[in-house]
């Protein structure tokens, strides 16, 4: 049975989110121009660099669910299946938590890598527990373990 990986506000961070900051940078930079302020060369210097990241990083934001089999990343109204051999590495973003990225072994329909974020718990948490799973069904089955392979 799948389990859905990502928050359900995804798609407000995937689109609604960045084009209000963008939209509230150039309403901030374009008072300071007019104001003729100082401050507003460097703000709109960090506005820019930041929307850039924004359009850079939304894109590439997903719906990710995943079962025993591998993972399923939800694209516009199709889902696409990725076994768990093609993934190299989940790991956390630090700049972004708590977004984190799956890093693939070879590029394909979404690049080397994709994004998404955990579904909050608490005000400041995130569900950690849904990627200790995804990190297991990653690394397979634990050979030496007599937990799944019974030795004599």
């Amino acid at each position: 049975m799948k389990e859905v990986a990502s928050t359900r506000l995804t798609f407000f961070f995937k689109f609604p989110l960045p084009l209000f900051m963008a939209v509230s940078f150039g309403f901030a930079t374009a008072a300071g121009a007019l104001q003729r302020s100082w401050i507003a060369i460097p703000f709109a210097f960090v506005a820019l660099l930041y929307v850039a990241i924004l359009i850079w990083f939304s894109p590439r934001l997903k719906v990710v669910s995943f079962d025993d089999a591998g993972i399923y990343i939800l694209e516009g109204s199709q889902e696409f299946h990725i076994p768990w051999t093609d993934v190299e590495r989940i790991h956390s973003l630090y700049m972004r938590w708590p977004t984190y990225a799956i890093k693939f072994r070879n590029p394909g329909r979404f690049g080397r890598r994709v994004f998404f974020c955990l579904p909050s718990q608490g005000l400041f948490g995130a569900r950690m527990e849904v990627i200790d799973r995804m990190q297991n069904l990653l690394r397979g089955p634990d050979v030496t373990s007599n937990k799944i392979y019974k030795t004599p």
